[in-house]
């Protein structure tokens, strides 16, 4: 899952002290003390019966899909 995130002030992993972005399947929104703004899973289960092996097309898709203002809400 590629997760984006608002860094929690005290993260000593932060990539710029603002946003965290996380490519794991271990490590969960929910288990973290980020806030999160939003989650793509990008595993085959998520996309392989509608989109074969066309993940660009399904992030294409995915993108017109983010509640970016849920997203903005939680970043401020």
């Amino acid at each position: 899952m590629a997760s984006v995130m608002k860094s929690c002030t005290n993260n000593p992993y932060s990539f710029s002290g603002l946003l965290d972005i996380s490519l794991s399947e271990i490590i969960s929104p929910a288990t973290s003390a980020n806030t999160p703004l939003f989650n793509c899973d990008v595993w085959e289960h998520a996309y392989y019966v509608d989109y074969r092996n066309a993940r660009p097309e399904y992030l294409k898709i995915f993108w017109n899909l983010v509640n970016r203002e849920f997203a903005a809400k939680n970043l401020s």
